[in-house]
C-alpha cells in the first residue's frame, strides 16, 4: 500500500505499521527463540531483558512516527537529541536491534547446550538454532546494507533459508499435523 498508493494518507498509515512491524519483529524473533528454547518456562530475568528488547525497539520507531522528516537513523534524514547527535542515535538503533538477535541466538544454543545428545529435542532445537543462526546472519546482513554496498537481497536470501529451516522444525516433529501429512505439506 505504501510504495503502490497515491494516497498521502494511505501512503503515512502504511508507512507507520511498516516501521512499528519492522521494530516488534525483532524483539518477537527473540521472544520465539526465548520461547523454544525454555520449552515455555523463561526466567525472570530473561522476561525483563525481553521486555526492555521490546521497549527500546519500539522506543527507537517512536520519533519517526511524530515526525517522519526526523527518524532515528544513521545518515540524515534523523533525529538529533540536543548535544546527542542524530548518527549516535542511529548507531544505538542498530546495536539495539543486533543485540536483540544475539539475545534470541544465544538463549537457543543455551537450550540447546542443556539437552542431552539422543534426546529427540537436541535435534529440534538443533535445527531451529541453525535456523536462527542463517536467519540472524540475514537479517544482520540487511540491517548493515544500509550502511554499505551491498545488495539487500542477500540478507532477505538468508532470512528465506532460514524459513525453509524453520518449517522442517514445525512440520516434521508433527506439532500441528499427523506426520504423513506433515511430509507431504513440506
Amino acid at each position: 500500500v505504501e510504495r503502490l498508493s497515491t494516497s498521502a494518507s494511505a501512503i503515512e498509515t502504511a508507512h507507520a505499521i511498516e516501521e512499528i512491524t519492522a521494530a516488534l519483529i525483532v524483539p518477537a524473533f527473540a521472544h520465539l527463540s526465548l520461547v523454544i528454547a525454555t520449552e515455555g518456562h523463561p526466567s525472570r530475568h530473561q522476561l525483563q531483558v525481553l521486555a526492555l528488547a521490546y521497549g527500546l525497539n519500539l522506543l527507537f520507531v517512536v520519533p519517526g512516527l511524530i515526525d517522519p522528516s526526523a527518524p532515528v537513523a544513521i545518515a540524515p534524514p534523523q533525529l538529533s537529541l540536543g548535544p546527542v547527535p542524530g548518527e549516535v542515535l542511529g548507531w544505538l538503533r542498530l546495536a539495539t536491534r543486533i543485540a536483540t538477535i544475539l539475545a534470541g541466538t544465544g538463549w537457543l544454543l543455551a537450550g540447546y547446550r542443556s539437552v542431552k545428545p539422543g534426546d529427540p529435542r537436541r535435534r529440534q532445537l538443533g535445527v531451529t538454532l541453525a535456523a536462527v543462526v542463517i536467519g540472524a546472519l540475514g537479517g544482520i546482513i540487511r540491517l548493515l546494507s544500509e550502511l554499505t554496498s551491498t545488495d539487500p537481497w542477500i540478507g532477505l536470501s538468508l532470512v528465506t533459508l532460514a524459513m525453509v529451516f524453520a518449517a522442517s522444525v514445525v512440520f516434521s516433529p508433527g506439532y500441528f499435523f499427523a506426520p504423513e501429512v506433515a511430509g507431504k505439506a513440506f
